[in-house]
């Protein structure tokens, strides 16, 4: 079945044309140039309990794709704390 009329394809397709047009969108604060997404998650929220670090995100690296630029931005939920149910230390 060809993608066009495949309807498993088209949502695959979909997703991607609005991960693209993101991608696009998202302008270097220094070179404006489209491209600036997140390159990996930084680990480590701390547990509200111990405050030790987690497996969890605590923030995320973005990078530019054609300068040098790079910035670590929180997540984007705002969480700061981590559940103990997720620490390794409070629940090994």
């Amino acid at each position: 079945m060809r993608a066009m009329h495949n309807p498993t394809r088209m949502q695959v397709i979909r997703k991607a044309t609005i991960n693209l047009i993101e991608h696009i969108e998202s302008l270097c604060p220094v070179c404006d140039t489209p491209g600036f997404v997140a390159r990996q998650a930084n680990l480590g929220l701390p547990c509200s309990l111990c405050s030790r670090p987690s497996k969890s995100v605590l923030s995320i690296h973005f990078a530019c794709s054609a300068c040098s630029y790079s910035e670590n931005r929180p997540r984007p939920d705002d969480k700061s704390h981590e559940d103990p149910m997720y620490c390794d230390y409070c629940n090994p």
